[in-house]
């Protein structure tokens, strides 16, 4: 998709997310863990356990999930976010 500026020129709109800078290296990691501590046996997660197991608010641990579904370290479920065996392994 494409922006066209008040000036004509036209910017195109970035195709991947990028992680959020709202949430720190560190704690980013420790959410991807939370996925995997709660997500065994393929279980969806829910913002709120991830949230509680690393002490933030959902809303907050929420940001990283458009990163990490992108990079398909989660998938979206109805009933949650499933982790990727690969994010099971880190764990």
């Amino acid at each position: 998709m494409s922006l066209i500026l008040k000036t004509g020129a036209i910017r195109t709109r970035p195709t991947k997310v990028l992680p959020t800078n709202r949430v720190g290296f560190q704690r980013q990691l420790d959410i991807l863990r939370a996925y995997a501590i709660h997500g065994l046996a393929g279980k969806a997660v829910t913002n709120e356990q991830v949230a509680n197991t690393v002490n933030m608010k959902s809303e907050t641990a929420s940001l990283c999930n458009a990163f990490f579904s992108d990079i398909q370290f989660i998938q979206k479920t109805d009933a949650g976010y499933v982790p990727s065996a690969e994010v099971l392994s880190f764990n």
